[in-house]
């Protein structure tokens, strides 16, 4: 099993948004909180962001019932 970290401004391209969005996302604890990798350099897990956009797209289908 490997791990990919995406920066920023990937994970913002991942779910069409902005970086700016991203942040704001994660202040609000609506979004996967990013690990540091360096005092100067975060990044997100890409596994934990799949599994955010999958929720999104389960409360999609569950809104529609």
């Amino acid at each position: 099993m490997s791990i990919r970290i995406l920066n920023r401004r990937d994970t913002a391209r991942k779910i069409s948004t902005s970086p700016t969005q991203i942040d704001r996302l994660v202040l609000a604890k609506e979004f996967p909180q990013p690990i540091w990798i360096s005092p100067r350099r975060k990044g997100w897990v890409e596994e934990e962001i799949d599994a955010w956009l999958k929720s999104k797209m389960e409360a999609r289908v569950r809104s529609r019932s």
